[in-house]
């Protein structure tokens, strides 16, 4: 899983995602610039904070949270080993676009080991509603003057409700189809405008810099 992120030195690279995740409050992320060495790999670790609606990756210097966040992956390496459901929890890493990189803690661990703390993360894709859902919201509804757990009386002739034609089943299909089109088309638009939004604040912030 790759993400965008802006250097210390305000250039744009991609990395590669090992984790990104929440704790309480605060939200970590690993990642690597896929510099092996033999069987180690170099990753990077930063607190991701939040200054007048920028992210910004800090380096993690208290020695008490640093050792917080070094447990949680041995312990996330440790359960992928063992096929056990991951504890940590995963924060969606549309979050990343463009973080702005201030400082960063290096360190270098086993490939296999790496690995291991990426596996099983969580999956943040929309998912679509189902066929049943869809017909639900095209079922007739009851006349507003019905009582619900009142008894109707019995009536000389009563009318059954007709089952729809073919032609009406496949006019429900269609609207089904054409609101999930609708739903996707939508997903994907507010996508860009949260990138759009993120770029904006960023470029606002540097000519705020620039001015002061």
């Amino acid at each position: 899983m790759k993400a965008n992120l802006i250097g210390i030195d305000n250039k744009h690279f991609d990395a590669e995602i090992i984790r990104y995740f929440i704790n309480v409050n605060d939200r970590y992320l690993i990642y690597s610039k896929d510099e092996k060495d033999n069987n180690y790999v170099l990753l990077y670790a930063v607190k991701i904070i939040s200054d007048n609606g920028i992210k910004i990756g800090k380096n993690i210097a208290d020695s008490n949270e640093w050792t917080l966040v070094t447990n949680l992956l041995r312990k996330t390496a440790a359960e992928n080993k063992a096929d056990t459901p991951v504890s940590i929890v995963d924060c969606n890493p549309a979050e990343l676009y463009e973080v702005k990189i201030d400082d960063q803690k290096a360190f270098k661990i086993k490939i296999e080991d790496a690995e291991l703390i990426a596996k099983n993360q969580k999956s943040f894709e929309i998912i679509q509603k189902n066929i049943a859902d869809a017909r639900v919201a095209v079922s007739p509804v009851p006349p507003e003057d019905m009582e619900y757990g009142v008894e109707e009386p019995e009536k000389e002739v009563e009318t059954q409700q007709e089952m729809p034609s073919d032609d009406e089943a496949d006019s429900y299909e269609k609207l089904y189809e054409e609101a999930i089109k609708l739903n996707d088309d939508l997903a994907k638009r507010i996508e860009a405008l949260e990138k759009e939004v993120e770029t904006l604040k960023f470029k606002i912030n540097k000519i705020k810099e620039l001015i002061q």
